[in-house]
């Protein structure tokens, strides 16, 4: 019987070995930029430093929905202000009515805070001068929703605020421009028919790479149910 030799096991030469290790680094590092590329870019469309915060778009969303349903249905606007760094155009005070309140109804107040540190709310001064210890505390750059009944609900809708203004109209459409009552230009509140909200955020940081481009949105005007001045 003739024994056939078996072939040689054949193997890489040092030229291979370094070319194939050229090549799966180049792999490797393709795969490392891809994955900080998508991280990068998953902070910026987050618009927050939080990954458990919803993105300024959702944001956006939950604070126009929230805003029209109310203004909707308020049964009342009022027109005094909380004792708080505040102006008609940074605030918003609604009477709405509400089954869950003895008296049938509930004070939502919407209040912007563009300073740089949060701001606190006594409620027992803006509900019925009752002492109490309730305090509301109002973010920075944030714009917050507060129940002002015995539940005390607040709720921030939208935070990294650039700007938020609400606008007030005339049954005709003309804008309200001045709040002031002490000023000799200052008629009345009592003929607003509209209100609309206008906002602008952006988020990340800059440091890091991660700020995102400028989120603006607005409401249409909203009519009131009812425009009756509680107060």
């Amino acid at each position: 019987m003739k024994v056939i030799p078996s072939a040689k096991t054949a193997g890489f030469t040092l030229v291979e070995v370094l070319i194939g290790l050229t090549l799966s680094l180049m792999v490797m590092g393709a795969v490392l930029s891809g994955y900080v590329f998508l991280g990068r870019n998953f902070s910026r469309t987050l618009g927050i430093s939080s990954a458990n915060e919803p993105t300024l778009e959702s944001q956006g969303r939950r604070t126009l929905s929230s805003f029209m349903q109310d203004v909707r249905m308020a049964s009342g606007l009022i027109t005094t202000l909380p004792t708080i760094p505040d102006t008609f155009e940074n605030l918003l005070k609604l009477k709405i009515p509400s089954t869950s309140n003895s008296s049938g109804t509930s004070t939502i107040l919407y209040y912007y805070n563009p300073a740089s540190s949060s701001v606190y709310l006594h409620t027992s001064d803006v509900i019925d001068g009752t002492p109490d210890a309730t305090t509301v505390e109002l973010f920075s750059h944030s714009l917050t929703r507060v129940v002002l009944d015995t539940s005390r609900t607040t709720q921030v809708l939208h935070r990294s605020l650039l700007s938020c203004t609400f606008s007030y109209y005339d049954s005709s459409g003309n804008p309200y421009t001045v709040f002031d009552p002490s000023s000799s230009s200052f008629s009345s509140l009592s003929g607003i028919k509209q209100i609309a909200i206008t906002f602008s955020s952006q988020g990340g940081n800059v440091a890091n790479g991660t700020q995102t481009p400028v989120y603006s949105s607005a409401s249409p005007r909203v009519i009131l149910r009812n425009t009756q001045q509680v107060r």
